[in-house]
């Protein structure tokens, strides 16, 4: 008799681990696999306050989840000589709390002109696996003075291979700076 209603407590300790196992654990946030890659057209501006652009990656609340390159003048104090540059990422990437190392890390120099190619492997700034979800890649560009240009990527992870919808908004009027940043595309590939 002992012994069978030890073999119970056993079965339902036993059922109860599985039930944690396969319950519990799917309600923690699965990790997201795969890349985000996002190519533009550059071309080299003239004149004061051109030619800096930043690309980041925002979670579904708006909180900048990494951010894959911001140029270097921009990033290593141009934001205080000229305030209008790249202004929304200066503000969501928290830039200026950063240390001189979690800035170099995302900038680079201007670079030349033409394609330029960036990808996002599915980690946040520490390196660590994003949870599935959805998410919004941005490309801000200063294209001179106060004119700017800033494209959004929505997207959600999972699912198969998708090209990526664009948005485009710009901040001044019309002129000849706007062929700084043109032609983005972006694509999604889960792993």
């Amino acid at each position: 008799m002992k012994m069978k209603k030890s073999l119970g407590v056993r079965r339902w300790i036993f059922l109860f681990s599985l039930l944690l196992v396969f319950v519990v654990v799917p309600l923690s946030a699965a990790e997201a696999a795969g890349v985000v890659e996002a190519s533009f057209s550059y071309a080299r501006q003239t004149g004061p306050g051109s030619n800096q652009f930043a690309l980041w990656v925002e979670d579904s609340e708006g909180r900048c989840v990494r951010t894959l390159y911001a140029t270097r003048f921009t990033a290593t104090g141009g934001w205080e000589k000229r305030p209008e540059s790249v202004k929304l990422w200066v503000e969501k990437s928290g830039l200026p709390g950063m240390t001189d190392a979690e800035v170099d890390a995302i900038t680079g120099p201007t670079p030349g002109p033409g394609v330029l190619k960036y990808a996002w492997d599915l980690t946040d700034g520490a390196g660590r696996p994003v949870a599935d979800g959805a998410y919004t890649l941005f490309i801000e560009g200063s294209l001179r003075s106060e004119k700017r240009v800033l494209y959004s990527i929505a997207f959600e992870t999972g699912g198969g291979a998708k090209e990526l919808a664009c948005e485009t908004r710009y901040f001044g009027d019309d002129g000849p700076e706007r062929a700084m940043l043109s032609d983005v595309k972006a694509r999604y590939t889960p792993q």
